[in-house]
């Protein structure tokens, strides 16, 4: 009788339930746009270095000698070389090529791109599908460009050396910039020129690319003070896994700014604390009347509480998964790239957690307003209505 009574309740007011939806939903994408835009950025920068199976990277100019001498050395101590990455434009050290201003992070343009985060695991070269070209575009982060010297017209070829399906290389090709910090992204289709012959590491034994080896083994001191050991060239440098993901913490706390994640974090969890909470006292105040009805028409204290409990539920459900696409839409929009999976169970996550403990707030208020509210007033309002 009670869910019937609520649900002639709703008929009846069906526009201040629709605009009460409506608000709060708003209220929910704000919050996860505010609270969840900093991890997205923080996961764009340092998601690849965390995730990836290397202890070490050396990185570049490297002959095919240099690269055979270098991984035997490193096999024969224990390590094994498990990932390749390398820039298509050749001859760096004899030409004297002129120094390359990057203005943002490279778009990557082939058929292939659709796979390519499934695919390979790229130690800290961060490959991502862009939103603007559909599935034939992906991006190269502005540092390994810069550190793989690969400008708009190269070429770019990623390999796993070890891997247990699909080992063949990936070959991208570069399409175009988009500005620094994930900004709006232009269609970059009609910048594809004609493309160069990928050029392999020291092709010949003669040729120079810039290249990324990725290292690992069981002992990653061992690795490092053993690629330390071997590296003779000055223009080589060596960097670890955790020194990877430390870096990429810093440029992500320097692309948003020091105080960025803290006040946008305490502004989201500010508006959806003070909206919701207000929501529930003013709910909880105005339902007085209904709870009599339906204390009258014979339900008891229990099956009312448990039925505006799961009216809330409902409420969290539908605003939660509405406000959750609309703000993940945002997040998008500003940093101009899909948000992957792992960050996107993140935010799930994060909407069940505040959303569960809205319903425990809720169940504490009303069990404090039913103590408040006897049941001889009760059994008062029975008579009035």
């Amino acid at each position: 009788m009670g869910l019937m009574y609520l649900a002639s309740e709703y008929r009846r007011s069906a526009v201040p339930v629709a605009r009460r939806l409506v608000f709060l939903t708003i209220v929910l994408s704000s919050m996860v746009y505010l609270s969840g835009i900093w991890p997205v950025m923080s996961y764009f920068h340092t998601a690849q270095s965390l995730s990836a199976a290397y202890v070490a990277r050396l990185n570049g100019p490297i002959t095919a000698a240099q690269y055979a001498s270098v991984v035997a050395s490193m096999t024969s101590s224990g390590g094994e070389a498990v990932g390749l990455s390398i820039g298509s434009n050749a001859q760096v050290a004899a030409a004297g090529r002129q120094p390359v201003e990057y203005g943002g992070d490279l778009y990557l343009y082939d058929p292939g791109c659709e796979n390519a985060v499934q695919r390979l695991l790229l130690g800290d070269a961060l490959v991502l599908r862009g939103s603007m070209s559909g599935s034939d575009a992906c991006a190269l982060d502005i540092v390994s460009a810069k550190r793989l010297k690969v400008r708009i017209g190269d070429t770019i070829e990623f390999s796993q050396l070890v891997t247990a399906n699909d080992g063949a290389p990936l070959t991208l090709h570069g399409a175009g910039v988009v500005r620094a910090i994930y900004g709006t992204n232009a269609d970059v289709r009609g910048l594809i020129a004609p493309l160069p012959t990928a050029q392999r590491a020291g092709a010949g034994g003669a040729d120079v690319a810039y290249t990324d080896i990725f290292f690992y083994s069981a002992n990653s001191d061992e690795t490092l003070a053993r690629l330390s050991s071997i590296t003779s060239n000055p223009e080589w440098t060596i960097q670890s896994r955790s020194q990877a993901v430390a870096i990429a913490e810093r440029r992500a706390v320097a692309a948003s700014g020091p105080q960025f994640r803290t006040t946008a974090l305490i502004a989201g969890l500010l508006i959806y604390a003070v909206y919701v909470l207000r929501e529930q006292f003013v709910r909880i105040g105005r339902r007085r009347r209904a709870v009599a009805i339906m204390f009258s028409m014979g339900s008891s204290i229990r099956s009312i509480i448990g039925l505006m409990i799961a009216e809330q539920i409902a409420i969290c459900v539908a605003t939660g998964i509405a406000g959750l696409l609309i703000g993940k839409l945002l997040i998008e929009s500003t940093l101009g790239m899909y948000i992957p999976a792992e960050a996107t169970t993140t935010f799930v996550l994060w909407l069940v957690g505040l959303n569960v403990a809205a319903l425990c707030i809720l169940a504490a208020q009303l069990a404090v307003t039913f103590k408040r509210f006897p049941v001889a007033r009760l059994l008062s309002l029975r008579q009035e209505y």
